[in-house]
């Protein structure tokens, strides 16, 4: 039950992700950013841990706080509820909340803009993602879809939780590099 809502989960920290980044360009605050700290790798860095930071604990705070009202509401229906462990797939869930939302992160920062990022990073994963997945088994490969591996299983088994993971990652290595490359070029 609490898996099925992370699709829509995604929206929250992708704009948490673009929020991070793009708010201080929009009111030119990068500029005090820069000349307070002008170390142009140091800035995306330190906004990058900040950002998985608070997107972890988000994430775990959100699912977490979905399990516990799942499990309440069926133990009032004295369903029985099974724990054996920790939920692994909730853990998974909670780290592709957070890699979608420094894939929001990074795009703001390649784009210098907020609605923009926004734009594309939810059109991404809540529009062409489920279109092309409809179309074509090579949406597996987006970041969205890709992800979802850690908490979901693959029914055609073409790709595992760890591949899934590392085409996400991929996905984000590529953009945030593209990223930092730009912002250590260009003007603030």
């Amino acid at each position: 039950v609490v898996l099925q809502a992370v699709p829509y989960l995604q929206a929250g920290t992708i704009s948490l992700g673009v929020l991070a980044v793009g708010t201080e360009y929009a009111d030119g605050q990068i500029h005090t950013t820069l000349r307070c700290v002008p170390d142009r790798l140091a800035v995306p860095a330190a906004k990058a841990v900040a950002y998985l930071a608070w997107a972890a604990g988000t994430a775990v705070t959100a699912l977490a706080v979905g399990l516990l009202t799942a499990r309440i509401a069926l133990a009032t229906r004295d369903v029985p509820v099974v724990t054996d462990g920790v939920p692994w797939d909730v853990v998974g869930a909670a780290a592709h909340l957070t890699l979608v939302g420094l894939l929001g992160l990074a795009l703001a920062a390649l784009l210098r803009a907020v609605v923009s990022a926004l734009v594309v990073t939810l059109s991404l994963v809540l529009v062409v993602s489920p279109v092309l997945d409809a179309i074509t088994p090579h949406a597996r490969y987006l970041p969205d879809r890709a992800g979802a591996l850690l908490y979901l299983p693959d029914p055609e088994r073409v790709l595992t939780p760890a591949t899934g993971l590392l085409v996400l990652l991929g996905w984000v290595v590529v953009i945030a590099g593209g990223a930092v490359a730009a912002f250590r070029r260009r003007d603030a």
